[in-house]
């Protein structure tokens, strides 16, 4: 003979399901909230707290640790405080010097541009432990007038940075 399910039991399983749904959502949104908050900065302007932040909201002296890869399209970084590892220190923030209205010089004339106007800044010469990289307009970006350049400071090897300028 087959036990029948009282709908108490039902009940009650309905509840747990509804209970775990929920606690389960509440866990994502956490985990969503927690990697891809933005950074926490004290007074100063210095990141304290570890976050993501748009790369164009950098600063100079922030640190994050994400990879960059020469030209590419990065949007967002995580930016950690400079006493953690990290993979890249932003040095400085500039603008390609062009008027709006001048034809995208295409992806080496614009890298060329950015090159130069990161300059050297009496940054020691590159090393085997790290190389100056920049993030630079996009075609899209260039053509509604967007020219700024973020210029890091970036890890060559796996090995993390451990000390800031």
């Amino acid at each position: 003979m087959t036990p029948s399910i009282t709908p108490v039991r039902s009940r009650n399983r309905l509840i747990g399901l509804a209970a775990f749904c929920v606690v389960s959502v509440l866990v994502a949104v956490g985990v969503v909230y927690v990697k891809f908050r933005p950074p926490e900065r004290d007074a100063s302007g210095s990141v304290v707290r570890a976050g993501r932040a748009l790369v164009h909201d950098l600063r100079v002296g922030d640190c994050i640790t994400d990879p960059f890869v020469f030209g590419a399209k990065n949007t967002a970084v995580h930016a950690v405080p400079c006493t953690h590892e990290h993979s890249s220190e932003v040095y400085l923030l500039t603008r390609i010097p062009q008027p709006v209205g001048v034809p995208y010089p295409g992806v080496g004339g614009v890298n060329d541009l950015a090159r130069t106007a990161c300059g050297v800044h009496d940054l020691p010469p590159a090393t085997a432990t790290y190389q100056r990289w920049f993030v630079r307009p996009e075609e899209k970006a260039w053509n509604k007038g967007d020219r700024r350049v973020v210029c890091l400071l970036a890890a060559t090897s796996p090995q993390k940075l451990s000390f800031t300028r």
